[in-house]
């Protein structure tokens, strides 16, 4: 049985993480600790919760004192605190420049996103440590893919409907699926270098049925319709 190496610890309303084999409080005490990433040791990373600001920051092992993220509304924990890459989103419900928006941010750079700030960023691919590649939208719930390489985010794809995570965005090929609600026929895959002509042409459902479930194989049979 593997060993407990952390666990929380409630005082007077409030939380802290108590390391075990030295029986050693690590962090500060907090009004709500969320420490998921210590305590099935995937990350060295946890939220904690501040009552007074009514909301919540990164902090990491070795400062309790400084964290590594600004103060947010909302941090979710895929990526950097689940330990699946160095980025994680954090949403702001009220701002001065932004409101019910969300943004990407490197644990190295908390005061500047790598993202725009938009209505919904989805964690696969780029968050999840899979792909560089990420699926967001904003008020006209129209999706685009946007990539971040080499410290540049920019738009790869049309604006659409909907955008699959298969593929391309979870690392497994340089293709996606898509859905477009203005055609008659409404999906149909594209290559990673051209947002503009679709590798398949335009289907209906029923075409595409296995596709939505078994892109990979969708993908091969397109390549050897091809060669």
């Amino acid at each position: 049985m593997e060993q407990i190496k952390y666990t929380p610890l409630t005082r007077n309303s409030k939380e802290a993480v108590l390391d075990v084999k030295n029986n050693v409080i690590i962090t500060n005490w907090h009004d709500k600790i969320q420490p998921e990433g210590l305590l099935v040791h995937k990350s060295d990373y946890y939220v904690a919760y501040d009552k007074a600001r009514r909301k919540e920051a990164i902090f990491h092992l070795r400062d309790k004192y400084n964290p590594v993220s600004e103060w947010h509304d909302v941090i979710y924990h895929d990526g950097l605190v689940d330990g699946e890459s160095d980025f994680y989103i954090a949403h702001c419900l009220r701002g001065k420049y932004h409101s019910f928006k969300s943004a990407i941010f490197h644990k190295d750079n908390k005061l500047k996103p790598i993202s725009q700030w938009h209505d919904v960023i989805l964690p696969n691919g780029l968050v999840e440590g899979k792909s560089k590649y990420y699926i967001a939208w904003d008020s006209n719930n129209n999706q685009a893919i946007y990539c971040y390489e080499n410290g540049k985010n920019k738009l790869i794809s049309k604006r659409l409907t909907i955008i699959f995570k298969y593929g391309l965005i979870e690392g497994e090929s340089d293709y996606y699926m898509v859905y477009d609600q203005t055609k008659e026929k409404k999906f149909a895959i594209f290559h990673v270098n051209n947002p503009r002509k679709p590798v398949t042409g335009w289907h209906d459902k029923s075409v595409l049925k296995e596709t939505i479930k078994n892109v990979s194989q969708a993908i091969l049979n397109v390549n050897n319709k091809n060669n």
